[in-house]
């Protein structure tokens, strides 16, 4: 039990170590390249917004979709329900 903790510590602190390293190297880039960072940084927030927002269009689409059929699916499943049709594989 200790030697799975201690080397789940381990890999906290080489991941704890590599965000550092990452943080460094930011910290030592040029002017230029970290208006070039943040400029990239924008454009993937950007398209990431958008996507979202399409995601949310589909999901509200799928949405409409599914209360424009619902009065007519519960129409047959009332249907089939009077129909008293009944299978055998269907019964216990």
């Amino acid at each position: 039990m200790l030697n799975t903790e201690y080397d789940q510590l381990e890999d906290s602190n080489k991941e704890i170590k590599e965000q550092i390293h990452k943080i460094m190297e930011r910290g030592q880039l040029s002017q230029q390249e970290k208006v070039n960072l943040e400029n990239s940084l924008y454009e993937e927030c950007d398209m990431l917004k958008t996507e979202i927002e399409r995601n949310n269009n589909d999901a509200r689409a799928t949405k409409h979709m599914f209360q424009r059929i619902q009065q007519h699916v519960n129409t047959m499943v009332d249907l089939f329900k009077k129909s008293k049709f009944f299978l055998c594989v269907a019964q216990k």
